[in-house]
């Protein structure tokens, strides 16, 4: 509205799709784990780039926690072969006592199941809080581009992730860059775990946040469409008038 751009809220597909509070017993059976020993998920991304970032201090962090919390289980969420195959030669590298669960196509699943969950900022952190499970979110890109989005000055937002984003203000712990590594992460993991670092009201900031999204996004998007060209039709549309979900 600032710039003169017509906009409409339309939510997000996912909020329709998950229905909240699952199941994180249910869940656990379905994937395999322990139903008695707490359990982190490990999301590093679906991307060759965002894994080839992530994996390493993602296992690391894992090895850290492993080492103070001896009882802990850690399942790994694998977007496809290629994920696997890097995560696996990223495995061979890391010294844990137990080794993580490794599973294909079932994130949704292994998000439910979770104590905590370690991911990369995007889809899966918004996932995350549809979920409703305590997270902790990582973001690295390539140092040059780091360098221009520093000069652009978008580094110095408050937040990049989507649910500090869509809160407004920081609920869960996120972590750029230089900062995303076990010595880090780990440390935030364990306090996460135990209802500490996070903010203190976010199963509340989780909910809210839900209800918003949570309004027939498709239907929406579609009737907002519609309407756009039965406006430009009739005249009475505009050149920037533009449609948009919560993602934008």
């Amino acid at each position: 509205a600032e710039h003169g751009v017509e906009a409409e809220f339309v939510g997000h597909p996912l909020a329709d799709e998950i229905e909240p509070e699952p199941d994180a017993i249910a869940a656990r059976q379905r994937i395999g784990v322990d139903t008695t020993r707490p359990l982190v998920a490990l999301l590093p991304g679906s991307r060759g780039a965002e894994i080839s970032r992530l994996a390493a201090p993602f296992l690391g962090t894992a090895a850290f926690m492993q080492q103070a919390r001896p009882e802990l289980q850690f399942v790994i969420a694998l977007a496809n072969d290629k994920a696997a195959a890097m995560i696996d030669s990223a495995l061979r590298h890391v010294s844990l006592a137990e080794q993580p669960i490794r599973l294909q196509g079932q994130t949704r699943d292994i998000i439910s199941a979770a104590d905590v969950v370690l991911t990369a900022s995007g889809t899966a952190a918004l996932e995350t809080l549809l979920l409703g499970r305590r997270m902790v979110v990582a973001h690295r890109i390539a140092p040059l581009t780091y360098w221009l989005v520093r000069r652009l000055g978008v580094s110095r937002l408050p937040n990049f992730s989507l649910p500090n984003l869509l809160a407004g203000r920081q609920i869960v712990p996120e972590f750029v860059q230089n900062r995303v590594t076990p010595e880090v992460l780990g440390p935030a993991m364990l306090e996460v775990l135990e209802d500490r670092l996070i903010d203190s009201d976010w199963r509340a900031q989780y909910e809210k946040i839900h209800a918003e999204l949570r309004v027939d996004a498709s239907q929406s998007a579609a009737a907002s469409v519609i309407d756009l060209v039965l406006r430009n039709r009739r005249g009475e549309g505009t050149s920037n008038h533009a449609t948009s979900d919560s993602r934008r």
